[in-house]
């Protein structure tokens, strides 16, 4: 029992509680910890979990990196895995991921995730917040030869990354599921995660101090997860305000004031709109969409991408090997409404297909 694991509460209790139910039957890991930050909304208590789990109940929210430190402070364990509750991790998961640390002497270690419990759709790898990556996408947004040049690298980077058979480095991992090393890691202070990042970025800030310090960042490809991937139900327009005031701490953490909210605002305005290759507008939809495939595409290692921009700046990717491509039902039933992108792509001819519609607000989450 080499692993603590330590999940965190916010509106998402009957996604914590079956998520214990498998954590806590497996061998790797010899403790759970659950955090909640939201009793008195979902009205949780620890009588709702399995026999051995920790539970501490925080009067009110005090974020997530906070509350991971409160569960790592009960952890008996040098390796502490943060695991969503939107995560589903496979039966040798935590024990790969253990293993791995371990054998290359690995501060951070993470899977690969799948979108769906088909494992149609690819998740991408993380992207990181550095100034040259905010930049590049500022640029993409207003030039076509940047936005070609950054398509283009990022679809090579998603391709390599899913190409991989065994254990290899990275500079960026995604926090929805990620084994940390805590020795290796640990702040002045003890704690783990840097409080000032309420939510988001905390996971590529742990990153940043790993890579600034040079220790071992690990994906395992044998290791996989299901990442349901966005089920908070904090309203779009909130997390928006988070992620944005998160990237604003990470960029004056590593680069000074002189880097804040202007940099933010630059990256997420306006796109560059290429006009030889509008989106077939499918308009707002009630159910999920299906997308002819062109025959002289077929044969060309076609996939399916999906995106929230025109950019395709990260997107998750399944495989087509029919005449018709369909979105999965159970990931559409997730979607929150807004409106997405999809594409299909040949590894040769490139984009043969563009569309984009808009979730109708009355088809609610399940």
């Amino acid at each position: 029992m080499s692993v603590t694991a330590v999940v965190v509460n916010y509106n998402t209790w009957s996604l914590v509680q079956r998520l214990v139910l498998d954590v806590v039957q497996d061998p790797t890991v010899g403790r759970v910890v659950v955090v909640d930050n939201s009793p008195e909304v979902t009205g949780s208590s620890r009588n709702e979990l399995p026999e051995g789990v920790l539970y501490r109940s925080n009067a009110h929210n005090v974020g997530f990196a906070a509350a991971v430190n409160q569960g790592v402070d009960w952890a008996t364990t040098r390796y502490v895995a943060l695991i969503n509750p939107d995560v589903r991790p496979d039966p040798h998961c935590f024990r790969r991921l253990y293993e791995t640390a371990v054998q290359y002497e690995a501060a951070l270690v993470g899977p690969r995730f799948y979108w769906d419990e088909a494992r149609t759709f690819r998740l991408p790898p993380a992207t990181g917040g550095c100034r040259w990556w905010n930049a590049a996408v500022s640029w993409a947004r207003s030039h076509e030869l940047d936005a070609r040049t950054l398509q283009w690298y990022w679809t090579a980077r998603h391709d390599q990354f899913w190409a991989q058979q065994n254990p290899f480095a990275e500079i960026f991992l995604s926090g929805a599921l990620m084994l940390i090393d805590r020795q290796a890691l640990a702040l002045p202070d003890g704690k783990i995660l840097d409080e000032r990042f309420f939510l988001y970025y905390e996971d590529t800030d742990l990153c940043a101090r790993a890579l600034l310090a040079g220790l071992p960042i690990v994906c395992d490809p044998r290791a996989e997860a299901v990442h349901y991937w966005n089920q908070s139900p904090a309203s779009e327009e909130r997390k928006g305000r988070l992620m944005s005031a998160s990237h604003e701490s990470f960029l004056q953490k590593f680069y000074g004031p002189a880097f804040g909210q202007e940099r933010v605002e630059k990256a997420v305005a306006p796109g560059f709109v290429d006009a030889r290759l509008l989106p077939v507008d499918l308009g707002t939809l009630s159910g999920p969409p299906t997308f002819p495939v062109p025959p002289h595409a077929m044969g060309d290692g076609l996939s399916l991408e999906f995106a929230l921009s025109s950019l395709f700046i990260p997107f998750a990717q399944a495989t087509v090997t029919v005449p018709k491509a369909m979105f999965p039902r159970d990931v559409w039933k997730r979607l929150a409404p807004r409106t997405y992108y999809c594409r299909l792509r040949g590894r040769t001819v490139g984009t043969v297909g563009l569309w984009k519609w808009t979730k109708a607000d009355t088809a609610r989450r399940t």
